[in-house]
C-alpha cells in the first residue's frame, strides 16, 4: 500500500493457504509472507515476484521475520519449531526444537546474538544462534503467547498473550520485571516504541493500548 494515497500499488499472489504473517526486509527490497500452506515466500517490491520460498516445515507457519541484517530469516510454526534459514541459498541452516505446542512468534535480538519465540505451551524460549540451544525458559504467562519483542537497546524484551496480561523480562537474569494488565482482553501483538520509552499492544477486543514503561501503566 501506498501510505501517501492509501491506495494498493502491489500484490503479491502465490500462497495456496490464508497468510498469517507478513515483514518487510531491513532495506526494503524485498518482504516475507508466512502461510497456512507450511510455506514462507519472499517477494522482489520492484516486480511484485517470487523469489525465493522456504520449505521445511511440517505445519503451518504463522510468523516469519527477517535478521537485523538482512541474510537470514526466521519462521515458527505449528510444527512446534522454529527455523533459521540463509537467504543466499533458502535452505534451513538451524531449527530451535524444545517448545511443547506451536511457535506464534519469533524474534531476533537487536545484536543480531539470540533469537525469541513464544508459543501455545505458555512459554517465551530466547535461543543462541552460533549453538541452537535454548539459553533462557520464561514461565508465568496462563495463556499461548502471542507476542514477543525486543526493546531497541536489546536490554528486555516484552511477551503478550491469551492470559491477557504483558510481561517485560530482563534480558540478563530472564526475571519479570514489569507486568501490564488490567485491560481484560487477550494480547494478540506487542511492540516498543524507537526510543523505548512507552509499549504498544493491540487487543482481541479491538483496542490498542499505549503504556508508560516507567510506571507499567
Amino acid at each position: 500500500w501506498d501510505i501517501a494515497t492509501g491506495r494498493c500499488i502491489c500484490t503479491y499472489e502465490g500462497h495456496l493457504g490464508p497468510v498469517c504473517s507478513v515483514a518487510y526486509a531491513p532495506y526494503g527490497m524485498t518482504v516475507l509472507s508466512a502461510s497456512m500452506d507450511h510455506a514462507v515466500l519472499e517477494w522482489d517490491t520492484a516486480t511484485g515476484q517470487c523469489i525465493r520460498t522456504y520449505e521445511r516445515h511440517r505445519g503451518p507457519v504463522n510468523c516469519a521475520v527477517y535478521a537485523p541484517d538482512g541474510q537470514t530469516v526466521l519462521s515458527g510454526s505449528t510444527d512446534h519449531t522454529v527455523m533459521e534459514w540463509s537467504r543466499d541459498f533458502g535452505q534451513c541452516i538451524r531449527t530451535y526444537r524444545g517448545h511443547a505446542d506451536e511457535v506464534n512468534t519469533v524474534a531476533y535480538a537487536p545484536d543480531g546474538r539470540t533469537v525469541l519465540s513464544g508459543a501455545g505451551d505458555y512459554t517465551i524460549m530466547e535461543w543462541d544462534r552460533v549453538t541452537g540451544q535454548c539459553i533462557r525458559i520464561c514461565e508465568g504467562h496462563r495463556g499461548s503467547v502471542k507476542s514477543v519483542a525486543y526493546a531497541p537497546d536489546g536490554r528486555t524484551f516484552l511477551s503478550g498473550a491469551a492470559d491477557s496480561v504483558i510481561m517485560e523480562w530482563d534480558r540478563a537474569t530472564g526475571e519479570c520485571i514489569r507486568i501490564y494488565e488490567g485491560h481484560g482482553s487477550p494480547v494478540n501483538t506487542v511492540a516498543y516504541s524507537p526510543d523505548g520509552t512507552t509499549v504498544l499492544s493491540g487487543h482481541r477486543d479491538k483496542t490498542v493500548k499505549e503504556w508508560d514503561r516507567a510506571t507499567g501503566k
